[in-house]
């Protein structure tokens, strides 16, 4: 995987956020109706995942919306990204 590499959600995925006292994070699969329940970070990096924008600008994002560890950061955007192809979460463009 590239730092300019573009990926999109898959049409078969929808995210949700629920902003009720305690604030809940879910990933819908719209086809079979799987939920997987996320945490914020995690809902944040699939949110900006676009079809525009390449993972180093995903991760400027997040980087300053949580202020976290640059290098820890990378771990876990590449972490999650290669869950989410896996799983055909997202694709890549």
């Amino acid at each position: 995987m590239q730092k300019s590499d573009i990926f999109k959600l898959s049409d078969d995925w929808n995210l949700h956020k629920e902003d009720l006292k305690d604030k809940k994070y879910y990933l819908f699969n719209i086809k079979d109706g799987d939920v997987v329940k996320l945490n914020e970070v995690s809902f944040e990096i699939l949110r900006v995942i676009d079809g525009i924008k390449t993972l180093q600008d995903i991760h400027n994002i997040i980087f300053c919306e949580f202020s976290v560890n640059r290098d820890v950061l990378w771990k876990d955007v590449f972490s999650l990204i290669k869950r989410c192809i896996h799983e055909n979460v997202i694709i890549k463009l």
